[in-house]
């Protein structure tokens, strides 16, 4: 299995806080999945996430934040199940 996807920044840079500093990302998955004997079924997948070159100029009560996130994500995951 493999898999590609897009999503545009969820919000505009000058709207963008330190929560989640998050502009577009582009998501790159691969992963695979075996079936023994007809009831036990295990998988695993590995997933990239390059969530983008974000820009944050935040101000609140405590004063203000200024700086540039260059975030990415790695993400590996394993999984099974019996059917009986």
């Amino acid at each position: 299995m493999t898999g590609v996807s897009y999503v545009s920044s969820a919000v505009s840079e000058t709207d963008r806080t330190l929560d989640i500093p998050v502009d577009r990302q582009w998501r790159f998955s691969l992963g695979f999945e075996n079936e023994e004997s007809g009831k036990f079924r295990w998988g695993a997948n590995y997933t990239y996430a390059d969530l983008g070159d974000n820009e944050v100029d935040a101000s609140n009560f405590t004063g203000r934040v200024a700086g540039n996130f260059d975030s990415v994500m790695q993400m590996i995951g394993m999984y099974g199940s019996w059917t009986y």
